[in-house]
């Protein structure tokens, strides 16, 4: 959930200490249940850290525990966090396994926003999936619950999903309306906002307009150079893909002059760039 909630990374040796401690404090006491939770928070911070054999494996043993101890809300954030492994090295099927056992685990739990959460993870996942008709569901029940516990950081979460499922249903330039109208109404903050510009970067290589796809790419990575330590290698993959198309489609200097440019942008002009998006690109 950390990956998908945007958490900046300058933190994680400080939280790696703090889990630590608390693991070991709880393990003396006594008490299993906080100290399988500290599990689960350690993993998710190694995960973030690029260690991603030893989260998964804090992760694992953090599901066992709570299986133990009937622990239906540790289950379903484990569960969560184990397909979002499964997502990102591309495998869906596992992913939609483990998704649908955190959902129903939520749903024991009694927790809502642990089951609002999910529902929306389960959503971005079904877009990587291909699967429209599915993350459009997911995403209506998600939308539904963060709405009802008037979850803001979910909400911004759920929009950015929105745009995803959008270019799944009716293709990138729809997208692109739909991002641009958005950051435009200015209720996102301003990760948000670089991501779903993120986001657009791809609609626009989609849209034949590899100058401008590359400048927004290299803007965001200037702008929140954190980004990229958030990413899946599947979406670190298709970045990639992205620029390779763009600079054999303007050829080395266009494209590096591209690059040069979006890195200089202001955040302010990356927002206006968004507004442009359906004028023809001229390298």
């Amino acid at each position: 959930m950390l990956r998908r909630s945007g958490a900046a990374p300058q933190n994680i040796e400080a939280g790696l200490g703090w889990t630590q401690a608390a693991h070991s404090l709880f393990a003396a006491l006594g008490d299993e249940r906080a100290a399988a939770g500290t599990l689960q928070i350690e993993g998710e911070l190694w995960g973030r850290k690029g260690d991603v054999a030893r989260g998964q494996a804090l992760t694992e043993a953090a599901l066992a525990q709570a299986i133990a101890f009937g622990d239906y809300a540790l289950q379903a954030h484990s569960l969560a966090e184990q397909a979002n492994y499964a997502d990102n090295r591309g495998d869906w099927s596992a992913a939609r396994t483990l998704f649908d056992r955190s959902i129903a685990a939520a749903k024991a739990s009694g927790d809502p926003r642990q089951l609002a959460w999910n529902m929306a993870m389960w959503a971005e996942t079904s877009c990587g999936s291909g699967d429209a008709t599915l993350a459009r569901q997911a995403l209506t029940e998600a939308a539904a619950q963060m709405a009802m516990l008037d979850d803001q950081p979910g909400l911004h979460y759920l929009r950015l999903v929105e745009g995803r499922v959008i270019e799944l249903e009716a293709g990138p330039r729809a997208a692109l309306d739909y991002i641009s109208a958005n950051i435009t109404a200015g209720a996102e903050t301003r990760a948000y906002t670089l991501r779903q510009v993120d986001h657009a970067s791809r609609c626009c290589a989609k849209c034949g307009q590899p100058a401008r796809s590359a400048m927004l790419d290299a803007a965001v990575s200037a702008l929140y150079p954190d980004l990229r330590h958030i990413q899946s290698p599947v979406e670190l993959a298709d970045r990639q893909e992205q620029l390779d198309q763009a600079r054999a489609a303007l050829g080395t200097e266009a494209y590096q002059r591209a690059l040069s440019e979006g890195a200089a942008l202001r955040f302010e002009e990356v927002v206006m760039m968004l507004d442009q998006a359906g004028v023809e690109d001229s390298p």
